[in-house]
């Protein structure tokens, strides 16, 4: 088997954690192939996203969490797993911390992988300058110009349903 991996991120595991090990079957093993820059890829089926997927315990299960759960530690309630190499394939969990959903959002936007963030326009075609542009839930940003139009036909919509309530036509 490979060498043991030392990696530390994201809170992932310092210790030796080996390649093939035998808490996770064998059947595990066999979807995995380890490579030189210590990622332990996913060979078996993926979803839209990259992420490995395998039945496990009786349900479809993530493979990256399987193999951080079962080779370090439960994975706390409401906590994801980031991946310190980007690579959604990748179940080596010396390259699997824990973190929060915002941490993983910030972690995209810092390292250029995040498709909202790089955009430059909104799906209407504005721009997103300063003056243009509001924050919204974290990590996330709007269009104002589309907000102002939404506002606008809300309105509108608003004042015929009234109008149509009196009997006005």
């Amino acid at each position: 088997m490979a060498s043991p991996v030392r990696k530390q991120n994201h809170g992932a595991p310092t210790g030796d954690i080996q390649f093939g090990d035998s808490r996770l079957p064998r059947r595990f093993w066999s979807k995995v192939e380890a490579f030189p820059s210590g990622c332990w890829l996913w060979t078996g089926s993926k979803n839209d996203w990259g992420y490995g997927t395998l039945r496990f315990d009786g349900r479809v299960r993530y493979a990256h969490r399987v193999a951080r759960e079962v080779l370090v530690s439960p994975i706390p309630e409401g906590l994801f797993i980031l991946h310190a190499c980007d690579t959604p394939a990748c179940v080596n969990p010396s390259h699997l911390g824990v973190g929060t959903q915002g941490q993983n959002l910030q972690e995209s936007i810092d390292r250029g992988r995040n498709y909202w963030a790089s955009r430059t326009h909104c799906k209407r075609g504005h721009e997103f300058t300063p003056e243009n542009t509001y924050a919204r839930s974290p990590g996330t940003r709007g269009c104002r110009e589309c907000r102002r139009q939404n506002d606008r036909t809300a309105r509108r919509n608003a004042s015929a349903k009234k109008g149509n309530e009196r009997g006005d036509q």
